[in-house]
């Protein structure tokens, strides 16, 4: 069997990070809008880029920024391009995720309940609690532990009403 020999360009590789020092300064509202303007970036609402870059901030737009720059440096803004378009991108790709987030949401519960329903009404709606219903004991139990855990006086008022008022009653 053949010993295996370290790869001589990876260990160059690592021995040749280089390490650096952020100087970039956080700027005033106003000031961050005059660099984006000396880039090119036309600031076509000035009272709402502000308050875009109050609520969103600068590094979360900045990636919606990239597709108005070029790919050289120093990364100036295409013509015509506006900071509305770049909130407008956000906004956009914001609405995206909600609604897969919404969709996703919707599918965890059907999926659930698809799951949940027929188990209870063949065993009986505590069928979790018979470990005969599972293949793995360990698993099991740590499932358990965190049905415990939360369903405790310290756990259940985080879960919302139904768990209080399961908890309270039973």
């Amino acid at each position: 069997m053949a010993s295996k020999k370290p790869n001589a360009k990876a260990a160059t590789v690592k021995a040749q990070k280089v390490t650096y020092i952020y100087t970039k300064l956080a700027l005033p509202y106003a000031q961050t809008l005059l660099r984006l303007w000396d880039k090119g970036l036309m600031i076509d609402n000035r009272p709402d880029a502000e308050n875009a870059l109050k609520t969103i901030g600068y590094f979360r737009l900045l990636i919606y920024m990239r597709h108005f720059q070029s790919n050289t440096a120093p990364r100036n803004f295409y013509p015509r391009s506006k900071f509305s378009s770049i909130v407008a991108l956000y906004n956009f790709d914001r609405e995206i995720r909600l609604l897969t987030l919404n969709a996703i949401e919707k599918l965890e519960v059907a999926l659930r309940t698809a799951i949940i329903n027929p188990l209870a009404e063949l065993h009986t709606p505590h069928w979790y609690l018979d470990m005969s219903h599972f293949d793995d004991e360990i698993k099991y139990h740590g499932v358990i532990g965190k049905i415990i855990q939360g369903a405790g006086k310290e756990g259940h008022t985080k879960r919302g009403l139904a768990m209080i008022h399961y908890y309270d009653k039973y």
